[in-house]
């Protein structure tokens, strides 16, 4: 076992920087796994689950206001789905040349914005278990990049694939392209590292992309996954993983402030969103 490596009670070989085995989920903080740790110095910005406190407050807040908007116009709480110009009010992206030319800050909007409670939910659920361990393992300041960084590029990556494809606009919004960017990085820091749990991750990430992707889709049901957001930020993780990969590797004050500032943009770009007079033109 290297120094970089710390063993459970239940066998599993994790690394030094996990909080939880990545087997069984006891924690490796106290008692002789944590006599057996070797020292090494703090590598996270902030305590596990930071970042999917502000990702998941933020989603939650532009959620509110959405329904705040769906309420105001005569409809209910949306079980899933809901009124799409309510969601375009908060930063929803449609992918037509003409609005990006003059809104492209949507790409970026449009990650906190969801279609219904259950889209919501599920989104929230993925979030808080796959940021935390995220957050054990590179540190919460990565763990917001990757989720940002990684929910525009599936949009960037749905949009090159309609531009590729027959050219349909389409509407599109949700955390999914960052929640899979996060399962990517912790994807491609097991790589690097080669740690046991590769295997495990890998399979939560097929089992996410293809039964509530694919699968869904080609059900013919009136749920449509965008299968391409989830490839674009599931690729976008993956590599920063396997960037940032390198086992103790510290979170620079560069990565801190980088962290801040996309999160700062995000903010901005939804109060962007808030003060468009685009839903006049586009409907409602």
């Amino acid at each position: 076992m290297s120094p970089s490596e710390v063993r459970c009670s239940c066998g599993a070989i994790n690394d030094v920087a996990f909080d939880s085995c990545i087997r069984c989920n006891r924690s490796l903080r106290g008692g002789a796994a944590d006599r057996d740790r070797p020292k090494a110095p703090p590598t996270r910005l902030a305590a596990p689950g930071t970042s999917a406190l502000l990702l998941g407050g933020l989603c939650a807040i532009v959620f509110a206001v959405q329904l705040a908007f769906e309420l105001k116009a005569g409809g209910g709480i949306p079980f899933l789905g809901g009124s799409e110009m309510a969601a375009f009010r908060v930063g929803m992206l449609v992918t037509s040349d003409d609005l990006i030319r003059v809104e492209p800050y949507r790409f970026l909007a449009a990650v906190y914005v969801h279609f219904g409670i259950l889209h919501f939910g599920l989104n929230m659920l993925g979030l808080f278990s796959q940021a935390k361990l995220a957050d054990s393992v590179v540190g919460s300041a990565r763990t917001m990049i990757a989720f940002i960084v990684g929910g525009v590029a599936g949009f960037l990556t749905t949009y090159a694939v309609q531009i590729a494809g027959n050219g349909a606009v389409s509407n599109t919004a949700g955390a999914s392209g960052g929640l899979l960017a996060v399962m990517g990085l912790v994807l491609g820091v097991m790589l690097r590292r080669k740690l046991p749990g590769f295997l495990a991750q890998a399979g939560n990430v097929l089992f996410y992309v293809v039964i509530f992707g694919f699968a869904i889709n080609a059900s013919n049901s009136s749920i449509k996954i965008n299968n391409s957001a989830h490839i674009g930020g599931l690729l976008v993780g993956f590599a920063l993983g396997y960037l940032w990969g390198k086992a103790g590797a510290r979170e620079s004050a560069l990565t801190r402030y980088a962290a801040i500032a996309l999160f700062l943009a995000s903010i901005a770009s939804i109060l962007l969103a808030l003060s468009s007079e685009l839903h006049k033109v586009v409907g409602a």
